[in-house]
């Protein structure tokens, strides 16, 4: 035991404190290598033999229905213009309106698959006549737009007025 005791206190002579200190870092790093880095690896290479493909996903597909082809598919075509303004007319025979001078102008810009269909005219009636005329005539055509109206009045006590009317109807080419 003392030869034991000699040599421990000449190695730590020759060693000394800095020489432990590296010597305890070098066991923690083999330490840590053995129980933690090994296993560690071990597992990394079980992982790389049983790979699971991943799981094949369906791509979903979303299809824009925009709000204005709706309004297009239910827009009249150019060839229906006759049977619209004969509807306007039909409107005004049931309400015992009759419609004078008749102005009709057609927009189309360029680029645009809408054309507006200006119709411009005057009608002679009682108030209620011509409310119910404007009423029932943009409940026949959908499409139609009252885009003016004004009232005349020759005297105050009447009660016929004189109405102008500007309606667009509007199609697609």
């Amino acid at each position: 035991m003392d030869k034991l005791h000699w040599f421990l206190a000449r190695l730590d002579d020759r060693v000394g404190l800095a020489g432990w200190i590296a010597a305890l870092l070098l066991g923690m790093v083999l330490l840590y290598g053995f129980y933690v880095f090994l296993p560690s690896q071990y597992a990394l290479s079980a992982l790389k033999l049983n790979v699971v493909a991943p799981e094949k996903k369906q791509q979903t597909v979303y299809i824009a229905k925009s709000p204005a082809d709706q309004m297009f598919a239910m827009m009249p075509s150019i060839d229906a213009t006759t049977s619209s303004i004969q509807t306007l007319f039909d409107v005004a025979d049931i309400q015992g309106i009759t419609i004078n001078e008749v102005v009709y102008k057609d927009e189309h810009k360029q680029g645009e698959n809408v054309i507006r269909y200006d119709m411009t005219f005057s009608v002679v009636a009682s108030y209620p006549a011509i409310k119910a005329f404007v009423v029932d005539t943009l409940a026949e055509l959908p499409t139609l737009a009252l885009e003016q109206l004004n009232f005349e009045r020759d005297n105050i006590n009447s009660d016929i007025t004189s109405a102008h009317l500007r309606f667009t109807l509007y199609m697609v080419q």
